[in-house]
């Protein structure tokens, strides 16, 4: 194991273990429902840092695309939360409602046995301003402060779709000279997503007034950045 991939995961255990020990109280000028998004949201990005180490782990790191893309696409948008809880709550649940009912209808059109008042009711006013920041990833990556997020979401949707990229990962060599490769040797490092993981572990722990989750995420987060721009000086 090389020293990069050490560090990245001793960081990702060390965040594992701060969200087992974390449970966040929430008092009388608590934003419940900003708190409650955040925590759903930071569960998600700590656990899909778990994964991508389980999967670098069993030697197919190039396949953890998707999860890389989920982590850092839920990692800007708790940061959305934290700057902006009010638009972004309003939009989150005018959009459950939406889409809720849009599955429930599309899957009574495809004869499935559902109740057509069963989950989630469309909303029946217009969309809220916020929406649009959940229909874009580039347009939430500016409105969080994380424009140069918006490459490797880009980087990683190409692998986690169906796309020329994605099948052009398993071959090498140009036409008619091509290699079939089974293990891509081109893919995200684990400290990149340690390094989002520990931001969003800092979002939460402003959000849900942590200051000890606060500091010890900071320390991981500028470790991860040291180890991430180490390992490009040397690619």
């Amino acid at each position: 194991m090389s020293d990069d991939v050490e560090r990245a995961t001793s960081a990702i255990e060390q965040l594992v273990e701060l969200h087992r020990l974390t449970l966040p109280q929430a008092d009388g000028s608590a934003n419940l429902r900003q708190l409650l998004v955040a925590y759903g949201w930071w569960t998600r990005i700590v656990h899909s840092a778990q994964a991508i180490m389980a999967v670098h782990s069993a030697g197919v790191a190039h396949e953890a695309a998707p999860l890389v893309r989920a982590l850092i696409h839920h990692a800007v948008a708790l940061k959305w939360v934290a700057d902006f809880p009010d638009e972004a709550t309003e939009a989150i649940t005018w959009e459950h409602g939406l889409q809720g009912d849009r599955t429930v209808r599309k899957a009574i059109d495809r004869g499935w046995d559902i109740d057509p008042g069963a989950g989630p009711q469309r909303p029946v006013d217009g969309e809220p301003e916020g929406y649009k920041y959940l229909r874009s990833m580039e347009k939430l990556c500016g409105r969080a402060d994380m424009a140069q997020a918006f490459v490797p979401l880009l980087i990683e949707s190409k692998f986690a779709h169906p796309t020329g990229i994605s099948a052009d990962a398993y071959l090498s060599g140009d036409w008619p000279n091509v290699v079939l490769v089974q293990h891509p040797d081109v893919y995200t490092p684990l400290g990149a997503s340690a390094l989002f993981a520990a931001e969003a572990t800092i979002q939460f722990g402003k959000i849900a007034g942590l200051p000890a989750v606060i500091e010890g995420a900071t320390a991981l987060r500028d470790e991860m950045i040291e180890v991430v721009q180490q390992s490009e000086t040397t690619t």
